[in-house]
């Protein structure tokens, strides 16, 4: 949104004020060669185009989530991992866990904010993995756990509660 110009009249201020919608065409398409990119590259060539990718997905507008999946492409680069941090803190102010990508990317963006609250709402399944085990070793912050009722056949969950025991 743009403020253009504001007019006084009588005591009365007259803003004027436009939408600047983004081009969604051109946000996919510019997020999808840096993913197809980070797919690609090694390890040199990433550090040689990093600043030119993590500008090309900010004038893009992307979002968290967009950057989220592009840390899931190079789980392993700490810029990248940082960098969805800071856009999940700013955007969504919370990590939230609905299903395994969820639960990776999350892994991987805890130990660079490890006290922003974490909201689970996943099925038990998802969460029995290695990354679910590091979340509750490292996260310093609130976690919200949500268990969805599935059936009505009562499916035990202890193991994933007993990774809980001693944190606050």
């Amino acid at each position: 949104m743009s403020l253009s110009r504001y007019r006084h009249t009588d005591g009365v201020v007259r803003l004027h004020v436009t939408d600047v919608l983004r081009d969604p065409d051109g946000i996919v398409e510019a997020v999808g060669q840096v993913h197809t990119k980070l797919q690609s590259i090694n390890a040199e060539d990433f550090e040689a185009q990093w600043q030119e990718m993590q500008r090309t997905l900010q004038e893009a507008g992307a979002s968290a989530q967009d950057w989220r999946e592009a840390l899931l492409c190079r789980p392993h680069e700490a810029r990248l991992a940082i960098t969805a941090a800071q856009a999940t803190r700013a955007e969504d102010g919370q990590f939230m866990i609905t299903c395994g990508r969820d639960l990776e990317a999350v892994a991987l963006m805890l130990p660079q904010d490890e006290d922003l609250a974490v909201t689970v709402q996943a099925s038990p399944e998802v969460l029995r993995t290695p990354a679910w085990q590091q979340i509750t070793r490292h996260h310093r912050g609130d976690l919200r756990l949500r268990l969805p009722v599935i059936d009505s056949e009562f499916l035990p969950c202890d193991d994933l509660l007993q990774q809980l025991v001693g944190s606050r």
